[in-house]
């Protein structure tokens, strides 16, 4: 009796041997997780080297979507790499293709293993292949979510001259514009970081763009040039979403057209004030000096898209021989100051007048000479005024002291428009002070009006197509 309950004991005492199978199992399973881990750590840096890598192919249509098909018909990223180590620093080179140009790229970088993650921190440099445009950066990367990264472009010469800006200036070349020259500085930094608190990339931007000058020649032979642009811009977001800092452009000279004895247009001390938003370029102010005088713009939308806008100049103390020099029924010269206001509209590409007015001040005297009275002469003929009363108006033009010169043009709705001319003065010629008043309408097109450039301006219709395509 008692042997057989101390055998009943004993069965209750030992444990089963499966158990034992398991906890022997566990432990080697841990062991062994272990032994590969260690194994790992020491043997890492001697196996990256020997790897063989895949070449790396980024899709990156999706984010620049906005950016014209003509210009980037390939918007993705592809490279090929390699990694070589010298003692605790490795090193990779990779060449590849990026937005469709070749680039080659270098990198350097040491790492530390941490528990449950990498702490990995280096510097690289990528240089787009036949162009000076080239940048570098740091960055450090602590897996798992937290990294930075930083870049910089020095401040680099841009010009025609580069073959990667050559090729872009290619592709987006108006066929309106025969020739190009442009020559510049151009700076850019950038960063961009995410935190395990952080998970979404954030990220800022900044560029500086100076000592830019532009010529080119536009078809029918309109010369531009604009001189010493420059300007800063910048951005900063999360992921997507972005806010563009104000944007400052000041040009110490654009000149249009102004070829042989044509007038054309010269602008000094130019500026603008610029904000850019989703859809479009909202311009809070612009202007510069103009012919002794200044031109001012408020507030109006730039669609860069469909390259529509709309805005009123306001014109002040700009010389009256300048404004008269583009009427084409004008041939002489005039003094004094003009002030008034031009709407001005870019509808589909196209540039147009709206409804507006010049004038001289009250009690402000001016020269009038008309060296050719024949526009205004038969103009008045054809309003009924006799031979004789023609020629006195032209002897009393040929040099007028005035007190008021005025210009008007109003649109009509059939594409006609009047131009009207409205002078006060006395004749200088005259021995005996002689009183003038001329009122004066021509009707036609405006652009049979006025000289303002419109074919040289006819360029932006060809653009607007071109990129109406790539929507």
């Amino acid at each position: 009796m008692a042997e057989e309950e101390k055998e009943a004991v004993d069965e209750k005492v030992a444990p089963k041997p499966h158990k034992h199978w398991l906890l022997k199992l566990f432990i080697a399973i841990f062991a062994g997780i272990i032994a590969l881990f260690l194994l790992t750590i020491f043997l890492l840096p001697y196996i990256i080297p020997l790897i063989s890598y895949p070449e790396i192919q980024i899709d990156l249509a999706p984010k620049l979507k906005n950016l014209p098909d003509e210009l980037f018909p390939d918007k993705s990223v592809s490279a090929k790499y390699t990694i070589s180590r010298e003692g605790d620093i490795y090193n990779v080179d990779a060449n590849g293709m990026l937005l469709g140009w070749p680039f080659t790229a270098k990198a350097a970088f040491d790492y530390n293993l941490k528990w449950l993650g990498v702490d990995a921190k280096g510097n690289f440099s990528m240089r787009l292949n036949g162009s000076k445009l080239a940048m570098k950066g740091y960055f450090r990367a602590s897996l798992p979510g937290e990294w930075q990264a930083d870049i910089e472009v020095e401040p680099i010469r841009i010009s025609e001259e580069d073959a990667y800006l050559a090729s872009l200036l290619a592709k987006m070349k108006d066929p309106n514009i025969r020739k190009m020259n442009f020559d510049g500085t151009f700076s850019l930094t950038g960063h961009v970081e995410q935190t395990r608190k952080m998970p979404i990339p954030k990220w800022s931007i900044g560029g500086r763009l100076k000592n830019l000058d532009i010529s080119m020649l536009a078809s029918g032979d309109q010369p531009m040039r604009m001189e010493n642009i420059r300007t800063s811009f910048g951005a900063a977001g999360i992921a997507e979403h972005s806010d563009i800092s104000p944007m400052f452009v000041h040009v110490d000279l654009i000149e249009y057209g102004r070829k042989g004895d044509k007038n054309g247009y010269v602008l000094t001390n130019g500026f603008a004030s610029i904000r850019a938003t989703e859809t479009a370029f909202l311009v809070t102010e612009a202007g510069g000096e103009f012919a002794g005088g200044n031109i001012r713009l408020y507030s109006f939308f730039l669609d860069a898209k469909k390259l529509n806008a709309g805005v009123t100049m306001f014109i002040d103390g700009v010389d009256a021989g300048e404004i008269l020099g583009h009427v084409k029924s004008f041939h002489g010269e005039a003094t004094g100051g003009m002030r008034g206001k031009i709407p001005i509209s870019l509808s589909d590409g196209r540039v147009s007048i709206g409804e507006c007015y010049l004038h001289t001040m009250p009690g402000e005297k001016g020269k009038f000479k008309l060296y050719d009275p024949a526009p205004i002469t038969d103009n008045l003929q054809l309003a009924g005024q006799s031979k004789s009363d023609c020629d006195n108006v032209a002897k009393a033009l040929a040099n007028l002291d005035y007190t008021l010169l005025k210009l008007d043009l109003k649109p009509a709705g059939d594409g006609r428009s009047t131009l009207s001319l409205v002078i006060e003065g006395t004749a200088a010629n005259s021995k005996v002070a002689v009183p003038v008043y001329l009122g004066v309408n021509f009707t036609g097109p405006v652009d049979e009006l006025l000289d303002y450039g419109q074919k040289g301006l006819q360029s932006y219709k060809q653009l607007q197509e071109r990129m109406k395509n790539n929507e």
